[in-house]
């Protein structure tokens, strides 16, 4: 594995804790760290040594569990594997309990496409299981995608504020939203946004300071 890599899986890493401490979890056992830790956490024979388990601050917040799980050889032939051992077996050492209230984020070397198997899968694992699988390949946190100059601020609207909001709005169904799609667009898979959510989207605008609208997440 070369320097490359080791540069991108430190990047990255920095950019997802970032990303989950602003998301309300506990990240202070994994901020301090360099590039000469990666390497030697990923060169050392202690197994799953990148892999983190991170507990959530907020008490309102209804996923307390973030595990953070690094594959970093290819993982898309073998997806059936990867979720028995790790959310159906309960013998296996990486079986993950309460997965309700848990969140998984996978970090890739592998590329994840527009339309793919990883999003089929993590459709798949919520609608089977309540599972909030997600992907990333880590190429595509170096830089935190939500902070790009073009890309408007996205948030979940929790969900006693739907009912207000649909008054709001004078609709009758959220359905009646335009949609956002689930796991394929970033922004809905880093906010942790699952089919059903409301997602309320911040715009700059220059005549009103702000526009704001709203999509519903759809598989």
């Amino acid at each position: 594995m070369n320097t490359e890599v080791y540069d991108i899986l430190f990047r990255s890493r920095k950019t997802l804790l970032s990303i989950l401490d602003k998301k309300g979890y506990d990240v202070t056992p994994y901020e301090k760290f360099g590039p000469w830790e990666i390497e030697s956490m990923i060169q050392s024979d202690v197994k799953n040594s990148l892999h983190m388990h991170l507990v959530q601050k907020k008490e309102s917040n209804t996923v307390k569990n973030c595990f953070v799980i690094y594959r970093l050889k290819r993982l898309k032939q073998s997806l059936a594997k990867f979720f028995q051992e790790n959310f159906i077996d309960e013998t296996s050492e990486h079986f993950i309990q309460d997965v309700e209230n848990t969140e998984v984020i996978v970090i890739l070397l592998e590329p994840v496409n527009t339309v793919d198997a990883f999003h089929a899968f993590s459709l798949q694992a919520y609608s089977t299981n309540k599972l909030r699988l997600s992907f990333f390949q880590a190429d595509s946190l170096v830089n935190d995608p939500s902070q790009h100059i073009l890309v408007p601020k996205h948030e979940i609207v929790p969900y006693e504020e739907v009912a207000s909001l649909k008054k709001l709005l004078n609709i009758q169904s959220v359905s009646n939203l335009p949609f956002i799609r689930f796991h394929q667009d970033i922004q809905a898979r880093l906010i942790g946004a699952v089919p059903g959510d409301i997602i309320k989207i911040t715009r700059p605008s220059p005549s009103s300071g702000v526009e704001i609208m709203y999509r519903v997440c759809v598989a």
